[in-house]
């Protein structure tokens, strides 16, 4: 609170400052330079290195970023609806044992779209489910869903606009509805609903939610000190040195919703004025089925992502820095991302199955037999 100093180092100044006194501490050590520098982060690392990306291309010859937080202000808004409208604990207004009919419901509907019975959704951008099914009336189950519920509910699947800014590009449906709505309604999201207002927004450490009201998340939005949003959608920089980023996002994310990072890539196709072809060059964006956020899940979810994941074996493609060490200083490219899922979640038990993840915007569409662990069965197809 009315430190600013502080607030641009977390933006990302630190980052900046670490970087360039890093570099020359290394050059005086061993008394030469640097030959390459590389980023990887994920959440707010993730949004770290894409400002690196957008406002400072030379800093880095290779960037991972895994699911950013772009739109953090906006997202911080989203918890502070949520709060006042589905509330925490004991107190929802849409129980959690309501919540798992409606992951239970879309699995039954969108699981089996991508031609494996697995569990996971492939592709959330093909899930749309109809949750009417779940209506109370003819659905006589002690979680149906009344017509207020089910409106509540709707509008957490959409984007949200106040006076046509955008404050959130909305959730997706991706059967993992139970640990979102589980996670939004702890207390982490409330102490951001909460400190956000209070220490930034109007350093005023008596605010409190019921002041809030939709004009403050436009505000929020707007207000974007030291380039938060991390949303600018120009990246030649990082294309004419060279450089190359390697972006992913989990589709069962519980905090940061992928629609952000499919929003992005978007903003950049339009911004350039690209096809994914002309981006593929130096800027590839993968969405991992399975893969909540930053780490774990229900699927192939570990990429070797760096503290949040250990690789699955020494081999390049299952280490995503490795793949972008590989396509910046040998120009071999990733066509998919690598993951593997570990029994029971334990390393030391080995490699349940792999996954190979498909760049945006293709999806992956399963052609083998069984439930979906056979590696060469699945396709990327647009």
């Amino acid at each position: 609170m009315n430190q600013p100093d502080v607030l641009e180092d977390f933006v990302f100044r630190a980052l900046y400052a670490s970087t360039v006194v890093g570099k020359a501490v290394t050059k005086q050590f061993y008394r030469k330079a640097h030959k390459k520098a590389y980023f990887i982060g994920c959440s707010q690392g993730g949004r770290h290195g894409f400002q690196a990306a957008q406002d400072h291309p030379e800093l880095f010859d290779g960037i991972v970023v895994g699911a950013p937080g772009l739109r953090l202000p906006g997202l911080f808004q989203h918890m502070t609806r949520w709060q006042l409208q589905i509330g925490q604990g004991g107190n929802m207004s849409v129980s959690t044992e309501k919540w798992g009919a409606v992951q239970n419901e879309t699995l039954r509907q969108c699981d089996y779209l991508d031609g494996a019975r697995d569990g996971i959704v492939e592709d959330t951008r093909r899930c749309k489910p109809d949750l009417t099914t779940l209506r109370c009336g003819n659905n006589t189950s002690p979680t149906c869903l009344t017509p207020r519920e089910l409106a509540v509910i709707a509008q957490f699947f959409s984007p949200w606009t106040v006076n046509n800014t955008l404050i959130y590009t909305g959730m997706t449906h991706n059967g993992a509805e139970l640990l979102h709505a589980s996670t939004l309604s702890g207390a982490e999201p409330l102490i951001y609903a909460l400190e956000w207002p209070r220490y930034v927004l109007y350093n005023d450490a008596s605010w409190t939610l019921d002041r809030w009201t939709p004009a403050d998340a436009v505000f929020a939005v707007r207000q974007n000190p030291y380039g938060m949003n991390a949303l600018k959608g120009d990246l030649s920089g990082v294309r004419n040195r060279g450089a190359k980023i390697i972006h992913y996002h989990g589709l069962i994310d519980e905090l940061l919703d992928s629609s952000v990072s499919d929003g992005y890539y978007e903003h950049v196709l339009d911004t350039m004025r690209a096809s994914p072809k002309q981006l593929d060059k130096f800027y590839r964006y993968f969405r991992v089925a399975g893969l909540a956020h930053c780490a774990g899940g229900t699927g192939a979810s570990s990429l070797g992502q760096g503290a949040f994941a250990v690789p699955a074996s020494a081999e390049t493609r299952d280490n995503v820095l490795s793949q972008v060490v590989e396509w910046v200083e040998g120009g071999k490219a990733p066509d998919t991302l690598r993951g593997s899922k570990f029994v029971g979640g334990d390393v030391a038990k080995g490699v349940e199955y792999s996954r190979g993840h498909c760049r945006y915007p293709a999806r992956n569409v399963y052609k083998g037999k069984g439930d979906g662990r056979d590696e060469k069965g699945w396709q990327c197809v647009v």
